[in-house]
């Protein structure tokens, strides 16, 4: 079954008296339980083709599916519920709340959905021990290292998230070491709790841990093998 599906989809700026097209009739279909990573050049449109499928904006034309909803023609009302209920969102920069622990920061977010009391409390703590951050739970973001705030940020995303976790450049500020880690822990949440991922990245180690990958450019999305991927890992 296809959690996300995107058909045909454009999308067009103006510039100027121009017109971009950041995206070109992309097709791209993503099923359940697997991490699927996104690379190209700078510019590529990679964060556009996540914001649309994230429902951060609107593509100009072609459809765009979540969870077998065609979702083009909601409402403002109805993206934001679906973000709020349905996505769950992963940045480079981590956007934990300062004042709230780590648990506290999961946990605020399951409250958003609806969860109440020790019921998220214990899902919180739950997807945090997944992490191996069970230990770490009642420390502010401050006391925190980068990897550990940034498995902080994946657990509030797998909490929030129902059916889709959309990852802009997760490992951007980590080293290969833990962006490696990184990667394979997000796989393993999204066999363990069924919920796929669709990764921008541009960390060519950690992409090798993806089960499929794909290449944007000029707007054209295509499938790109691990080998081809590997060979443009730096050596020595």
């Amino acid at each position: 079954m296809s959690v996300l599906k995107l058909t045909s989809v454009t999308k067009e700026y103006a510039l100027g008296e121009r017109r971009v097209r950041a995206l070109d009739a992309v097709d791209f279909e993503l099923g359940e339980r697997e991490v699927v990573g996104l690379l190209g050049p700078s510019g590529s449109g990679k964060t556009t083709l996540l914001t649309i499928a994230g429902a951060l904006q609107r593509a100009t034309s072609g459809t765009v599916e979540v969870a077998g909803r065609e979702i083009q023609g909601y409402s403002e009302r109805q993206l934001g519920k679906l973000r709020r209920n349905n996505i769950g969102f992963i940045f480079q920069s981590y956007n934990l709340l300062a004042a709230l622990t780590a648990l506290e920061n999961v946990q605020y977010m399951l409250e958003l959905k609806g969860f109440r009391g020790k019921h998220a409390k214990e899902r919180a703590m739950g997807i945090l021990e997944m992490l191996g951050m069970g230990h770490r739970a009642n420390e502010l973001p401050k006391r925190l290292s980068g990897g550990e705030q940034q498995r902080v940020a994946v657990a509030r995303a797998f909490a929030s998230g129902g059916d889709l976790i959309l990852a802009d450049e997760p490992t951007a500020n980590l080293d290969h070491e833990r962006a490696i880690e990184l990667t394979k822990l997000l796989r393993a949440l999204s066999r363990d709790l069924a919920i796929p991922v669709l990764m921008v990245t541009h960390d060519f180690r950690s992409s090798q841990f993806a089960d499929r990958l794909f290449w944007l450019e000029d707007g054209h999305l295509k499938p790109i093998a691990h080998e081809d991927v590997a060979k443009m890992i730096p050596t020595g």
